[in-house]
């Protein structure tokens, strides 16, 4: 969406490319956090 309103509907493939890493990477922190806490008892 936010390609289509700069003008670049065409550009979302690319964005997704950019931000699935981060993403990807974010989620990875996000469940080895709840892991580590439900192991620790946190």
């Amino acid at each position: 969406m936010g390609a289509a309103v700069i003008g670049r509907p065409s550009g979302e493939g690319e964005a997704m490319r950019l931000v699935e890493p981060i993403v990807g990477a974010a989620l990875v922190i996000i469940v080895a956090g709840v892991l580590i806490g439900r192991v620790v008892g946190v």
